[in-house]
């Protein structure tokens, strides 16, 4: 007798204009005490999610809930499942083992209101390092313009430092409702003194679709990185900014 009696997912369209996604499996009787299960999925090729099915009356295991409505179109899989069996036992099946019990696991969404498109960084403006005197910190102050035009531009977004040992200085903010961010980053008076570099500029659509800069983007530009900070006195440095335009 299999572990597994059946395996059923798929999107569904609700009436409120909503995407939800259906997950029903059915375990064998050796797995009656076990209250949930996980299971692992991925559209191919992108991030992988885990999610945990509850046991409901009639003895399946059960997810229900509403995902992103813009869930972008495309080939998605199971590739895992992972129970606890009567005995204590954690039993994992993979793509290959619920293949092989006769069981789909890739499907297609089609999805009307797919974004498919990631949003856009349009420019980016950076200031030098400066000590403020009357708080006695370290900042730099930056701008940021960005867009999307499918599911909307997400609000937070990181601008990542990397400090003189290579370690990540990075801290959440937020885009105002025109898709710009006007803000400081603030270090101690302490810091060390060397070169930093932006490593990234990590932005998000509604979507989940994600528009990274990296580095070497900015490099390429010809610009002026890294940004170097030395710090042989306490004295207030002038602002000299570079700014940066970002062509599709």
């Amino acid at each position: 007798m299999n572990d597994i009696l059946s395996l059923e997912f798929s999107f569904r369209e609700l009436g409120n204009g909503s995407l939800a996604r259906e997950i029903s499996v059915t375990m064998s009787d050796l797995f009656s005490d076990a209250s949930v299960i996980s299971l692992l999925y991925w559209k191919e090729g992108e991030d992988q999610t885990w999610i945990n099915l509850t046991r409901r009356n009639d003895g399946t295991f059960r997810n229900d809930d509403e995902v992103n409505r813009y869930l972008t179109s495309g080939a998605y899989a199971v590739r895992s499942i992972r129970a606890t069996d009567d005995l204590g036992g954690d039993v994992r099946f993979n793509e290959e083992n619920l293949g092989s019990l006769g069981f789909e696991t890739r499907f297609t969404l089609e999805n009307l209101q797919s974004d498919d498109v990631n949003p856009t960084v349009e420019t980016l403006q950076v200031s030098d390092f400066y000590f403020d005197t009357i708080e006695q910190l370290w900042k730099i102050d930056y701008k940021i313009d960005a867009s999307d035009d499918g599911s909307g531009l997400q609000s937070g977004h990181i601008v990542e430092l990397t400090n003189p040992t290579g370690a990540s200085l990075q801290d959440w903010r937020y885009f105002d409702e025109n898709g710009i961010a006007e803000e400081t980053l603030i270090f101690g008076k302490y810091i060390s003194s060397g070169e930093y570099r932006i490593n990234t500029i990590r932005i998000y659509d509604e979507a989940g679709n994600s528009g990274w800069i990296y580095s070497n983007d900015l490099v390429s530009l010809d610009k002026a990185l890294p940004y170097s900070l030395t710090i042989p006195t306490r004295t207030f440095l002038r602002l000299n900014c570079l700014c940066f335009h970002f062509q599709q």
